[in-house]
């Protein structure tokens, strides 16, 4: 009944290893009172070892349970490390390929706006010619018309002629 009382104390959790010793007698004497009759001085050197081997068997239990879980935590900063490095030369890459897109589109949008400024200088130099040669026709044509002046010194030789013609006439109905 007494190891398992014992035990017992081992499987609460707030009690520690320390608190568990100072309960275990540590003279005869106090061995003596807390054992009832029945138990002998062999019996409770027995359970004394036995406690001395659970809290030995907790201890190395611990000792385990702390490596793995040190060792589970290094293997997650490891991958998480690995994971955030990737992260970051995905998106390193991410960006290389949206600045090389980037600088593809402004190439061909500058190509197609050079095209376009070659293409409007090319149609105005045709449009200027044709306003060129519109203006040497109306130069030609112009040359060809009468002047004022021309116009004025015939209109006066045609009025002498005319004066003259009707004189010859007068000068014939009268003869």
């Amino acid at each position: 009944m007494r190891k398992i009382s014992f035990s017992l104390l081992l499987l609460i959790p707030n009690v520690s290893h320390a608190q568990i010793i100072a309960q275990i007698p540590q003279t005869q004497s106090q061995v003596s009172s807390q054992i009832p009759q029945t138990f002998s001085q062999a019996d409770s050197v027995a359970i004394k070892e036995y406690l001395s081997q659970v809290i030995a068997e907790r201890d190395r239990q611990y000792a385990q349970r702390f490596e793995a879980q040190q060792k589970a935590v290094d293997a997650a900063l490891v991958a998480q490390d690995k994971a955030t490095s990737a992260a970051f030369a995905a998106a390193k890459e991410a960006v290389a390929a949206a600045l090389a897109a980037q600088e593809r589109a402004t190439n061909a949008a500058f190509t197609a706006a050079n095209s376009a400024v070659t293409k409007a200088e090319v149609a105005n130099e045709k449009r200027l010619d044709s306003v060129n040669e519109f203006r040497a026709q109306l130069k030609d044509q112009a040359g060809n018309f009468v002047t004022r002046m021309e116009l004025l010194s015939t209109i006066v030789g045609l009025g002498g002629l005319i004066l003259a013609f009707l004189t010859f006439i007068r000068f014939k109905e009268r003869s």
